[in-house]
């Protein structure tokens, strides 16, 4: 670990770009911990599978309930990610491998389901294509989930993360960052991360400065450390003495004008070179994203997604208004 007294200026790369800064919380998976992987015995075999149903079950309905909150409350595109988990935790022929991993090798339900989804995220990581690599942390956040249900816990690690805090943990999945937008982290150093990833796609989304391609940043800093983030420029110095500081807050200071400038500018009508007026028109789903769409100049809507009015409600709509 580092002392709190050192200063350090790391270099990544950028899966989000924004400025952040504040004291460190280091995430550490409970994929690491080893409390829910044991032996069993032959009596125990129907015990483990009934387990793994129950568990199986209870992650099949918060899926439900989280790809609804990312529809209303982030991206109506990104909750897709969640109803993929969902059919993905469905498959019959995944919960078969892992009876049968039960069943053959006399493991926990955890430990064949670590066994079994480590095997599917590695056969994803092999692939040449990006989408393919991309269900690689999709099977790694499914394999948690069911590791946490079935070890009985009931929280994520993140619920619990102290606001303006800036994440440290080895990569962050789908589910990770839909609580990195509720607590609202100042910002996110990872070891591991893709741009094209949809923990990406999610910190991009919500806004989370977030630089990747750290290798060995846990055992590099720790919670004592204050950390400065720069993922316009896919850095982060932790610790910084009061010249970084300085530095640091004069480029808040920029970023917040150059903001305020082109907020201001998207007001004004669009012209092409030669005169000619573009309508600027957004998509939006509810008040929130037309309160944005004005915010930053839209002329009108373009498109307003009607399916967010009927995916969060229990009965349809009544005739002539959405409320």
């Amino acid at each position: 670990m580092t002392d709190n007294s050192t200063t350090m200026t790391l270099s990544g790369k950028t899966l989000s770009p924004g400025l952040g800064e504040g004291q460190i919380f280091v995430y550490r998976d409970i994929m690491n911990r080893f409390d829910e992987f044991y032996d069993i015995d032959d009596t125990q075999i129907e015990p483990e599978l009934k387990r793994l149903d129950r568990a199986l079950a209870r992650i099949s309905d918060d899926l439900s309930v989280l790809a609804g909150r990312v529809e209303a409350e982030i991206d109506s595109e990104l909750s897709g990610v969640f109803h993929a988990h969902l059919a993905m935790m469905q498959d019959a022929s995944l919960k078969a491998e892992v009876e049968k991993e039960v069943k053959g090798e006399l493991v926990s339900a955890g430990s064949a389901v670590r066994t079994v989804f480590r095997r599917w995220e590695h056969r994803f990581q092999s692939m040449d294509a990006e989408v393919s690599r991309q269900k690689s942390d999709d099977m790694r956040d499914l394999a948690r989930r069911l590791v946490s249900a079935l070890a009985g816990v009931h929280a994520h690690a993140l619920a619990d993360l102290p606001r303006g805090s800036v994440l440290v943990a080895n990569r962050l999945l789908p589910s990770d960052t839909v609580f990195l937008a509720r607590n609202m982290a100042a910002a996110a150093l990872l070891e591991i991360g893709a741009k094209g990833s949809h923990a990406a796609l999610f910190a991009r989304e919500i806004g989370l400065p977030c630089v990747a391609a750290l290798p060995g940043l846990l055992e590099t800093v720790s919670e004592s450390s204050y950390a400065l983030v720069d993922a316009d420029g896919a850095q982060a110095i932790i610790n910084p003495n009061a010249t970084q500081r300085d530095t640091f807050l004069k480029k808040i200071e920029q970023r917040t004008q150059t903001i305020a400038k082109a907020r201001a500018r998207a007001h004004k009508s669009a012209m092409t070179q030669d005169g000619t007026r573009i309508a600027v028109l957004a998509n939006v789903g509810d008040a929130e994203d037309t309160r944005i769409a004005i915010e930053n100049g839209a002329d009108g809507v373009g498109l307003y997604r009607l399916e967010q009015i009927y995916l969060s409600r229990q009965h349809p709509p009544q005739h002539g208004r959405a409320g």
